[in-house]
């Protein structure tokens, strides 16, 4: 289950803290919010209140010394009768220089009223192990199938899972101008179930990197596993997972990537077991302080693995082009093509900053799609399909800061 929050009017936000040291600072806050969300329920009598969205969000902490702190946090959110209410705590305590634990607990409650409404638990316990030499990180995580909390973004519920990662670092010729650096081989293992899916979930990921000077890092991994879909158990994993990055010159940075993987087409009806190739490759150009472009092209191909059908093929270009007039003025296109829904997007801002804080920005937007062609006899059989725009967008925002 995803969730996301997108405020566009802050009704009340109120903000405050209390200093008593630095061990035993307690923290706190409060914002109200309106949001006039998609999801539309209705109207009520003569008042239009179905896209109306009301938000409130406390947070407190009290701090234990240094990082450690002990919090609590509270949720809520109104919208035409139902309620969304999450209440929970956590903690992070450093038990040593290179130890770390931490945990969370949350109850949520949706519904339209409190005898019809769904009661869910999400938590998680973490410890972690961080020195020169050795990392280590371990969590254990469950959320209920019914847990929701409206103000935050996750994946995933119904499920309990555990996981650990792990790796030793190498610096050869340490201290030297050696061309490589560090080496650190690393494995990642998960295991868990899935109470929606109806199964057991395992992943086991195990592989090395090196980084160079100039910036440069390479990684091959290599990763195999099952996940449970529609009550049914397939593979995954990367049986090649590649990628590499380095700063060729000052002006001149590339990347690129390959990937060879077991992967599941994720159907309700016939999902099936499936391979796929993913390719990558971007750079980043920027001759001067002045200019910079930044192109990152992406392809992914999956087959039916019984008999290697080709099912899709999907590319994805993204570019960035920025041009720094001076300290004050600068110019931004962003431009992406998607070639599995033959849409291209664009998006143009400027933006012209007088002092820190008080900045002014325009900005125009807009998408184009692949016209089809019309299921009509009278359209000459030499039709070519063109690239059409199907929406505009053009905005302006100042912000203004003042500093007592």
């Amino acid at each position: 289950m995803r969730t996301a929050v997108h405020t566009r009017r802050i009704i009340n936000p109120i903000l405050g803290s209390k200093l008593t040291g630095t061990a035993g600072k307690v923290t706190f806050g409060l914002l109200n919010a309106a949001d006039e969300t998609p999801e539309d329920i209705g109207n009520r009598g003569d008042a239009i209140i179905g896209r109306h969205k009301l938000f409130t969000i406390g947070r407190a902490t009290y701090s234990l010394g240094k990082s450690d702190y002990v919090g609590v946090i509270v949720t809520d959110t109104e919208h035409a009768g139902r309620h969304n209410r999450v209440e929970g705590g956590d903690f992070s305590i450093r038990l040593s220089p290179t130890q770390q634990i931490s945990a969370t607990v949350l109850e949520s409650q949706t519904g339209v009223s409190s005898s019809d409404s769904t009661h869910a638990v999400g938590s998680q316990f973490s410890y972690s192990y961080t020195s020169r030499r050795f990392a280590w990180s371990n969590q254990i995580e469950h959320y209920g199938r019914d847990f929701q909390m409206d103000t935050a973004f996750y994946n995933r519920t119904g499920f309990t899972s555990g996981w650990s990662y792990g790796e030793i670092n190498f610096y050869p010729k340490e201290g030297s101008n050696f061309w490589l650096k560090r080496i650190h081989p690393f494995y990642f293992a998960k295991r868990g179930h899935d109470q929606v899916q109806d199964g057991s979930e395992d992943f086991l990921n195990t592989g090395i990197r090196f980084h160079f000077t100039r910036q440069g890092y390479l990684n091959i991994a290599h990763g195999q596993g099952h996940e449970p879909w529609i009550g049914r158990r397939f593979r995954v994993g990367a049986d090649v997972n590649i990628y590499s990055s380095v700063q060729i010159f000052r002006w001149l940075s590339i990347n690129g990537g390959f990937v060879k993987s077991r992967d599941i087409y994720y159907d309700k009806i016939n999902p099936f077991q499936g391979r796929s190739k993913y390719n990558s490759f971007g750079f980043s150009f920027q001759p001067n302080q002045h200019f910079q472009q930044n192109v990152d092209y992406s392809t992914t191909r999956f087959n039916r693995a019984s008999n290697g059908e080709r099912i899709y093929t999907v590319t994805i270009v993204n570019t960035q082009t920025t041009y720094q007039f001076d300290k004050h003025f600068r110019l931004r296109l962003l431009e992406q093509f998607d070639s599995s829904q033959h849409r291209l997007l664009t998006d143009f801002l400027a933006m012209y900053e007088v002092v820190p804080g008080t900045v002014f920005h325009a900005g125009y937007g807009s998408l184009y799609e692949k016209q089809s062609a019309p299921a009509d006899p009278l359209v000459p059989n030499d039709f070519k399909p063109r690239y059409m725009t199907v929406s505009r967008g053009l905005f302006f925002k100042a912000s203004y800061l003042h500093r007592f």
